[in-house]
């Protein structure tokens, strides 16, 4: 049974963990791809990482791009090159890259700096196809769902066959007695499941049978002990590939470990035997607290060439 957490009083309202005070550049951690984001000014730089020789060796592609401004755009790399993509190898000594943006307008993105580590880390193998989705980081309207407003494009809320289903929009901004909402690991919002609940979107390209994709994902389990009194119950996220025409489910492609109470990222692999154009992601418990209902939430959706 669920607990009746959407009708709990609630103040939401819009907020940004992503745009207005700059972050100096400091000692934080970088993400699996070797990239750190330089903070948050209006103006936004990110550096992507592909590999220009096919034997996938020491040597990367690095390619950078910005929004949040006024096109067009141009990029300043700490050694005076200006190209918005360059190719950098490992033996050159350099560990760090790092990379301003400016618009038309005259602002200037705060630093980003990219780190080079070992080449079987950096490389990326440029041959295998990425799974494509948009809107990985799940920006859209807070709103705490309660039938009426799911507004996360291209996120949908639809179901197959049809069934109550309420995944809702949080940040930080959602203020409850029942938990303490965290903040985004990427952008400004992110997606919140209660048990069985989902949401899918249909995918920019099919997968057929056979073929592989791979996606990080970052995934965690809210406290509602305030609520239920404990948090004993076990939740996982299922993903599960699908047919956009009707929003039908049709085979499971992968279950995550048991979540904790902190933010994790898990390589997902979907292998799947059937074509696809639709992925699903969904709330799973263990169900041994029947009276009670747990909930999940996930953010920063990237594909990769590859898991671990």
């Amino acid at each position: 049974m669920r607990l009746p957490l959407l009708a709990l009083p609630l103040l939401v309202g819009c907020g940004s963990v992503r745009l207005g005070d700059e972050e100096p550049l400091g000692d934080r951690d970088f993400d699996a791809a070797g990239a750190l984001d330089g903070g948050g000014s209006l103006l936004n730089v990110v550096v992507t990482l592909g590999a220009p020789d096919a034997g996938c060796g020491s040597c990367v592609e690095l390619s950078v791009r910005a929004d949040n401004g006024t096109a067009p755009y141009t990029f300043e790399w700490e050694d005076g090159n200006k190209l918005p993509s360059r190719v950098v190898c490992m033996d050159d000594g350099v560990e760090v890259y790092e990379v301003v943006a400016h618009d038309a307008s005259g602002r200037s993105s705060a630093p980003y700096a990219v780190r080079l580590g070992l080449p079987e880390r950096a490389c990326v193998d440029a041959s295998v196809p990425r799974l494509c989705i948009e809107n990985g980081s799940f920006e859209g309207k807070v709103a705490v769902n309660t039938g009426m407003v799911f507004d996360v494009p291209p996120w949908s809320d639809c179901t197959n066959p049809s069934r109550p289903n309420f995944p809702h929009v949080l940040n930080d901004s959602v203020v409850q007695w029942v938990t303490k909402v965290p903040a985004p690991t990427d952008g400004v919002t992110f997606v919140g499941l209660q048990e069985n609940d989902q949401t899918s979107q249909a995918l920019c390209e099919p997968v057929r049978g056979g073929e592989l994709r791979y996606f990080t994902i970052d995934a965690r389990k809210l406290d509602i002990s305030n609520a239920t009194g404990d948090n004993k119950e076990r939740i996982f996220l299922a993903v599960s590939g699908g047919v956009s025409a009707n929003c039908l489910t049709r085979e499971l492609l992968w279950v995550s470990p048991s979540l904790g109470m902190e933010w994790q990222s898990y390589c997902v692999t979907m292998a799947p035997q059937q074509y696809m154009d639709r992925l699903v992601l969904e709330a799973w418990t263990d169900g041994s607290a029947p009276l009670t209902s747990s909930v999940m939430v996930v953010d920063n959706l990237q594909p990769v060439a590859g898991c671990p």
